[in-house]
């Protein structure tokens, strides 16, 4: 992940190796998540931001099909997330308490042959 240097440091915090049998259960549910495939967790510490000041960050990754052809699929999901956590004593939420964005999710399908 990259973002504005200046305003964040950014850390890997965890890394997931999925679970055993992977190909099996990709074969029952083709989506690739943190429970099957490995995942990077990145922890980002904003340093300050001031009113009218905006953070960027980009996530992106390589996907090996290597494993993906042992499975014999031809279409496979892959889920990617974002969450945001923040300090609530240093930064205040300008939107209102219900619509607080905390968590994406993006699903692509791909073809694996």
């Amino acid at each position: 992940s990259t973002l504005q240097p200046q305003l964040s440091i950014c850390t890997n915090t965890e890394e997931t190796s999925g679970g055993k049998n992977i190909e099996e259960r990709v074969k029952i549910n083709p989506f690739l998540n943190c429970s099957i495939g490995t995942c990077l967790r990145v922890t980002c510490d904003i340093r300050a931001m001031g009113v009218g000041t905006s953070v960027t960050f980009t996530i992106s990754g390589a996907v090996s099909k290597a494993w993906s052809q042992r499975t014999e699929l031809r279409m496979l999901s892959i889920q990617s997330s974002a969450e945001l956590v923040y300090d609530g004593r240093r930064f205040q939420h300008i939107l209102e308490q219900d619509t607080r964005f905390v968590r994406a999710q993006v699903k692509d399908t791909s073809r694996t042959g």
